[in-house]
């Protein structure tokens, strides 16, 4: 389903709104047009996309656009739903509406990737054929289910009258050899099928005949027989509902991990202070306490800034791959390999024979997948795309190559490699349900990076708080690197705050150096495991001086002085 009709207007979410439908999507990536009143653009400085994972419980702020974007681009993590709403932030920093947990949803979201699973039987009993059927899905279309049987596997389909039903029976009259397939879509435009070939009454398979051989003499003529129409087939009702109930759901997923919430981590502080020109003071001898939470650097969105950490295309070794410094080991049927993320649209698959014969290596076949196994295909690979070495018999593994390339990204690519000998000789490719021998998702979106206001510590008068905010969904483990310089520019030495690389936990208390000068620029990076990165920067210079003024010694000057009698 495609989300052209999927649309709101986002200064119009009040309280009071009809509640907006569920809108099923097959497809992960998709965007959430914005519309608005054209003669308020002036006053919109930005929009904020909320999304929620828990059906409305916690929101988390996931995008950001400005009045001149058509839409947000989002990419869900996971199956499941997914609710948006979107913030209003006035040129005056305002936002509507103000509480989000309050505000009416905008629009409800199915994300369904997985297809309906149907099981088919279908056995004869002398010139009868009984078929039935189960199907397991979520979110199923009942209107959309099928059965047909056919002379072949091409067809053409005669169409069984059925009642749509999670289980149900069939049966019709056909002596002769048939094919039998069930359809169905779910809510999100997913196909199942399930086929069963049931051969004929004489033991006969329906299958496609192969061509006439141009060397083969013409068959003799057979008699010329009237055709016997069958008769018309006879219709089971589907299991008392007694019996089943509903559509079988799916085994139950745990729940989705949140996103990054890109509100900053509440520090343990008391209300707010006073505050100077705009930054917050130290605390005072009373402790009274200092707090600010204001953005002062964002990263830009633009991908200018991002560092690529791998060569062009980028090397993946499989089956026994090398990645991040940590061996992968090859698939098999016990388990999922792990899903390697990069940065780049092309990626080079290495791979190790150790076993070949005197015509040497001819070629390789690379099949495709994503749906972890589910159904494969052979990818069309141009001229040039394997990468084969000269064997010698007496050598050795030989190591190749070939260049694939990640059309989408968000989606987990699954391959299998076969090599073939120069006299097409090659293993069997992957089956249904094979599990791939290297995964690869293609991530080329930077984090998102927001550099917040530093506070004092009212607790230690030598520390200043630095709090941040990182949103992605592919973090590494300690992507957080903190800086500080006296003077932006090309010759400027930036210093590490604390160790190079941080975990991201929100915030960092900081004992600045007594030799660092009272203003300075902060500098926030944050990494992604693809290798991308986003680097939000304070345009200026930084108060951070936390030394406080005391006044001894208090007296009056200029003026003669008297001393009143007592």
């Amino acid at each position: 389903m495609t989300l052209g009709a999927m649309t709101w207007t986002c200064l119009l979410l009040a309280a009071g709104a009809a509640q907006p439908d569920v809108w099923n999507m097959k497809d992960r990536t998709f965007q959430i047009p914005i519309r608005f009143d054209a003669q308020r653009r002036a006053e919109i400085r930005e929009l904020d996309l909320y999304v929620s994972h828990d059906q409305g419980q916690t929101w988390n702020m996931e995008g950001k656009a400005t009045p001149d974007k058509e839409f947000f681009p989002y990419t869900a993590k996971d199956d499941g739903a997914y609710w948006f709403t979107v913030a209003i932030i006035d040129q005056k920093g305002r936002q509507e509406p103000v509480n989000i947990l309050t505000a009416p949803v905008g629009q409800r979201i199915m994300v369904d990737t997985l297809k309906p699973e149907i099981e088919l039987n279908a056995e004869r009993q002398g010139e009868e054929i009984r078929v039935s059927w189960r199907i397991t899905e979520l979110h199923p279309n009942p209107a959309t289910l099928r059965l047909e049987y056919g002379e072949t596997a091409d067809g053409p389909w005669t169409s069984l009258p059925i009642t749509p039903g999670p289980t149900g029976e069939a049966k019709f009259t056909n002596p002769a050899a048939v094919v039998v397939r069930i359809q169905m879509q779910d809510m999100a435009e997913n196909v199942g099928q399930a086929v069963k070939q049931v051969a004929a009454a004489n033991g006969n398979v329906a299958f496609a005949p192969p061509p006439p051989s141009a060397s083969a003499p013409p068959p003799a003529p057979t008699p010329s027989v009237a055709p016997q129409s069958p008769p018309p087939p006879v219709v089971v009702p589907p299991t008392p509902m007694a019996e089943v109930a509903t559509w079988n759901p799916r085994p139950a997923e745990p729940p989705p991990v949140p996103v990054a919430v890109r509100t900053a981590p509440p520090p343990p502080l008391p209300p707010p202070g006073p505050m100077n020109d705009g930054y917050p003071m130290p605390p005072s001898p009373g402790g009274s306490p200092v707090v600010g939470s204001s953005q002062i650097a964002v990263a830009p969105r633009e991908n200018s800034n991002q560092r690529v950490a791998f060569s062009s295309p980028q090397s993946l070794s499989g089956p026994n791959a090398n990645y991040g410094g940590q061996d992968v080991p090859a698939s098999s049927r016990g388990g999922m390999p792990p899903l390697l993320i990069v940065n780049k649209r092309q990626v080079k698959l290495e791979f190790d024979v150790d076993k070949f014969g005197p015509s040497g290596l001819g070629g390789a076949d690379v099949y495709v997948t994503t749906d972890d196994g589910a159904t494969w295909q052979v990818l069309n690979l141009g001229a040039g795309a394997a990468v084969l070495p000269p064997v010698d018999a007496h050598a050795g593994a030989v190591r190749g190559s070939v260049t694939v390339p990640l059309e989408k990204e968000g989606v987990a690519y699954g391959y299998w490699v076969v090599v073939k000998s120069k006299a097409g000789l090659g293993k069997a490719g992957p089956r249904a349900h094979d599990l791939p021998q290297i995964r690869v998702e293609l991530d080329v979106t930077p984090p998102e990076a927001t550099l917040l206001r530093p506070q004092a510590d009212p607790s230690r008068r030598d520390t200043l708080v630095l709090m941040w905010e990182a949103v992605d969904k592919n973090l590494t483990s300690k992507p957080i690197t903190l800086e500080w310089c006296d003077h932006p520019g090309p010759d400027a030495q930036w210093h590490f705050i604390g160790p190079e690389e941080l975990p991201h936990t929100g915030r960092f208390d900081w004992q600045p150096p007594a030799d660092i000068p009272p203003k300075v620029f902060l500098r926030l990076t944050v990494r992604d495991t693809a290798g991308n990165k986003a680097v939000a920067q304070t345009p200026e210079s930084v108060l951070i001086d936390l030394i406080v003024p005391e006044v001894s010694n208090l007296g009056l000057g200029g003026v003669s002085l008297g001393v009143a009698p007592h």
